[in-house]
């Protein structure tokens, strides 16, 4: 996506975006605005009048009637003042209605954008600066787009009428004052291009910035971080890419400060030697006291209101230009298409089974083949294991029967289709999957159980039946509220796991969601033994009427599959039985044997 650069073009974009919500609330926040910015002007208007009066009482051999128009000035100015208070405090509130409705539209496009977005896009580094853009800056913009659009409304009118003004007290001073403050746009704006360019350079290392701040104050790798003592190392290399960010940044912010100091200069020559001649007009008498109070304050406030529109027109735009990565984010396309011509497998789901043909895959950015010319074939009610190195490609072909990720070249069937022909949320609603890197969800332990089957209502039938199989009655029992214990260390009230209680939780969730074809990568991998001896009891029983693609290296698991395949340099080695992998004494025997990742 192209990054607009049009100044009227990102203005009218971030507008539009902001007045996109109900209308209630823009309308009443432009119409406060207008008056917030007219009543102040109408006040130091009264305020030249009542020197005038106070002139004219001191003079004036008729005080009586003198007297009386002054203390009608001043009550009517009294009431100017007292409405624009309440209509500024009036607008407090519906400026925060304004900027939580504005906010609540982004966070529902941001996370409806998530759910539909790849795989591809949150682990590949290629996507990551767009996602961290998006996250961190679209989410407190949209605020600060709303404050300057008010506040340019406000201050416009609010300089409209002082140059209205000073045009009455003297054309020229108009003029001076336009003057005076045009250099500061163009310094504004040309620094808001120059930050956003900054911005988008680094984005990089501000990511790893926050990371390494992640590392030295987080508590997810605390253990091994005091354990290897790197506490030190983490702060110096947060303190080095701080240092570099910090540097760069405040020279850019010299050479802004630099030119607007010499803006400054002029602008102080022209607002005192306006001073000067007003000064003059008034000793020669050619204007009144009020008249000169009024300029003084005219001109004040019209300085204020100008540098006011300004100033917010620079950050409407620097705003604006941020806003690119939220539009950004907002135009990445899932590659994996959700709704092709779909096909229902409605109650003949699995008649006949799954079979890969050629299939081979890359990650996205990378030239390395993780698995290559992969053909095999599940028949409906068998249960095959997955054995292989490290880095064999195990658990990525977890992922594309998932569907997280299409091959570059072959075909995985369903019962003879290809299951890029099933409609994407059709497929992945019809299958289950437990995965080695578990989620941790800071919830109940219910809902981290429930979370397996959201698309039904909760069934206490279905979760004793998941709870029993994952062995997690004694972990019930330690809680005083049970199911309703909620976990992690986030929250208050909430109770931390081991990582074996977690892998029982995650099981469970597995077991919950009662599909007919199931994935599982290393199910049992922190397991102690008694709970593992459960599970492998529970498992038999529980696969009879499953399709089931299980990795794994723990023997009591590969001795319940029926068939074994054996990855080895990312393409099948070997396949068959336990038993006869073992009279072959081939790769599987070996790995076996030597006991290499057992």
């Amino acid at each position: 996506m192209n990054i607009h650069y049009n100044i009227l073009s990102n203005l009218k974009r971030s507008i539009k975006f902001v007045y996109s919500v109900r209308k209630k609330w823009p309308i009443l926040n432009t119409g406060i605005s207008v008056f917030n910015g007219i009543l102040p002007l109408c006040f130091i208007l009264l305020i030249k009048q009542i020197i005038d009066a106070i002139t004219n009482v001191s003079q004036s051999q008729n005080n009586s009637f003198q007297f009386d128009y002054l203390i009608i000035l001043i009550a009517i100015a009294g009431l100017v003042f007292l409405i624009n208070e309440i209509l500024s405090n009036l607008a407090q509130l519906t400026k925060e209605n304004h900027i939580q409705e504005v906010n609540d539209l982004v966070f529902d496009k941001l996370h409806e954008k998530s759910s539909q977005l790849d795989l591809e896009h949150f682990e590949n580094q290629k996507y990551q600066d767009i996602l961290f853009r998006a996250r961190t800056e679209a989410v407190f913009r949209p605020a600060r787009i709303i404050n300057s659009i008010l506040a340019i409304w406000q201050n416009s009118f609010s300089l409209i009428l002082s140059i209205v003004i000073l045009f009455w007290v003297h054309w020229s001073i108009a003029l001076i004052l336009l003057a005076a403050i045009i250099p500061g746009v163009f310094i504004r704006v040309k620094y808001a291009r120059f930050l956003f360019e900054w911005n988008k350079k680094n984005t990089s290392k501000e990511r790893r910035s926050r990371y390494l701040n992640f590392l030295a104050v987080g508590e997810k790798y605390i253990k091994d971080i005091r354990l290897f003592g790197l506490e030190n190392y983490f702060k110096t290399e947060f303190k080095t890419v701080r240092k570099e960010l910090k540097q760069e940044r405040l020279k850019l912010m010299s050479r802004r400060v630099g030119i607007e100091i010499l803006g400054q200069v002029f602008t102080a020559l022209a607002i005192f030697g306006s001073f000067i001649f007003i000064a003059k007009q008034t000793i020669d008498g050619a204007m009144t006291a009020g008249t000169m109070v009024l300029f003084f304050l005219a001109f004040q406030r019209g300085f204020t209101y100008f540098r006011g529109v300004v100033n917010n027109l620079a950050n409407l735009y620097e705003d604006s230009l941020f806003l690119n990565y939220y539009h950004e984010f907002l135009s990445l396309e899932p590659k994996i298409n959700r709704q092709p011509d779909s096909i229902s497998f409605g109650k003949k789901f699995l008649v006949d089974g799954m079979k890969i043909e050629n299939l081979s895959f890359t990650y996205p950015g990378s030239d390395i083949k993780i698995l290559q010319n992969i053909n095999f074939e599940i028949k409906a009610g068998e249960t095959l294991a997955i054995v292989g190195e490290n880095g064999a490609g195990k658990s990525t072909l977890i992922k594309l029967l998932c569907r997280f990720y299409d091959p570059d070249t072959g075909k995985i069937l369903l019962d003879g289709t290809d299951i890029k022909n099933i409609e994407l949320d059709t497929y992945r609603n019809s299958i289950s999957a437990l995965f080695q890197d578990f989620s941790q969800f800071h919830f109940s332990i219910k809902d981290n159980i429930a979370f397996g089957n959201v698309q039904s209502e909760f069934s206490y039938d279905d979760f004793s039946k998941a709870t029993n199989g994952a062995g997690i009655e004694k972990l019930l029992r330690k809680f005083p509220d049970k199911e309703n214990t909620l976990l992690g260390n986030t929250f208050e009230k909430s109770s931390e796991l081991s990582i074996g209680e977690w892998q029982k939780i995650a099981l469970a969730r597995f077991f919950y969601r009662q599909s007919l074809l199931v994935f599982m990568d290393e199910p049992t991998s922190h397991l102690d033994s008694e709970t593992e001896a459960l599970f492998h009891s529970y498992l038999t029983t529980y696969l009879k009427d499953k399709t089931a693609v299980i990795i794994s290296h723990k023997i009591p698991t590969l001795q319940i599959a029926d068939r074994i395949i054996v990855l080895a340099q990312n393409t099948i080695a070997e396949t068959g039985t336990y038993e006869e992998l073992m009279s072959k004494k081939g790769a599987y025997y070996s790995m076996i044997v030597k006991g290499s990742n057992c």
